[in-house]
């Protein structure tokens, strides 16, 4: 049994390809006016059909060349669609991330709005209207609560404003955008996008 061994050029394709037509049609060439100048009928024959398996030689590589035209746009399309569900995944976790915190900490602190706010920055640049959307709605939300809380305490968490009538009326905002953040699913959004 015979092993082939081949003989890999690091050079474009159409660089190859181009040296592969103009060798086929040198060879061509030279067959062609080799055989009028001798004005020989085997040598014309003989013309005739290098110039047939040049031309089926020909379309033999614009084949392979677009085949592998078509293999690297494929390739690049799957390097593109991890790239991009790398930065879903990664604009996710956050959101989650800051959804986790709020629900520990039962109320939306520093860390949590401010996750929300790269989120929603990035989403921004880099993702579709829908999850920009979705995420802009959390954060309203949170920022409301947020303001909220930071009327209701210091930053420190002891109270203050103790005597504003306004205070029992940020208590019940803040506590009701706190239950509607905890309903939030981000999965559900996000899933179209990262689901294989």
């Amino acid at each position: 049994m015979w092993k082939y061994r081949t003989i890999q050029i690091e050079a474009p394709q159409w660089v190859l390809t181009l040296m592969g037509i103009f060798l086929l049609i040198s060879l061509a060439l030279a067959c062609t006016l080799l055989a009028y100048a001798n004005n020989d009928a085997v040598f014309q024959s003989t013309a005739i059909f290098i110039s047939a398996l040049t031309s089926f030689a020909l379309v033999y590589i614009g084949y392979e060349a677009n085949e592998v035209a078509k293999s690297n746009r494929e390739t690049n399309r799957i390097k593109l669609t991890q790239h991009e569900r790398e930065i879903f995944k990664e604009n996710y976790n956050k959101l989650s991330k800051a959804m986790r915190l709020i629900q520990i900490e039962g109320c939306v602190e520093r860390e949590a709005i401010s996750l929300i706010w790269q989120t929603l920055d990035e989403a921004k640049l880099e993702l579709p209207n829908d999850i920009t959307s979705y995420v802009e709605s959390i954060r309203a939300k949170a920022q409301k609560a947020w303001a909220h809380h930071n009327f209701i305490f210091t930053t420190n968490g002891d109270p203050k404003n103790i005597h504003s009538p306004n205070r029992d009326k940020a208590i019940e905002e803040e506590s009701q955008l706190v239950l509607e953040l905890y309903k939030e699913t981000p999965y559900k959004t996000y899933r179209k996008y990262l689901k294989i």
